[in-house]
């Protein structure tokens, strides 16, 4: 079951290039929208410190109910130690890092709308 939600993030990796626009924006405010970029060159390092803190602080559970659903891409990854994350974080490419946190940003976007809907 668990599985579902990486296959589900790996289906949506195309739809993700207009949640990494609205990220780089979130962060750092200096993108222009239709004219991103995904490369190493991208990121300065102390853009790429604040989305590794960012993306951490997603690590340890789900910025919508504090916990760790299943179907997160994150989910195994919650279930490590802290030095696991940490290390884990470390390895990962400036764009994995953006897609993990534009993913977020745009579920706790939706969580929310569906949340002010209420039940129905």
């Amino acid at each position: 079951m668990c599985q579902l939600g990486l296959l589900l993030f790996v289906s949506m990796a195309g739809l993700l290039v207009v949640q990494v626009q609205t990220a780089i924006s979130l962060l750092w405010g200096d993108a222009e929208e239709g004219n991103v970029m995904l490369s190493e060159s991208l990121v300065t390092d102390s853009q790429r410190e604040r989305l590794r803190d960012k993306v951490f602080v997603l690590s340890v559970a789900c910025p919508f109910d504090h916990g760790n659903p299943c179907a997160c891409p994150l989910h195994p990854v919650r279930k490590m130690g802290v030095m696991g994350r940490f290390e884990w974080l470390h390895e990962l490419s400036d764009p994995r890092l953006l897609d993990i946190f534009a993913y977020h940003q745009k579920c706790l976007e939706e969580k929310e709308n569906l949340k002010k809907q209420g039940p129905g």
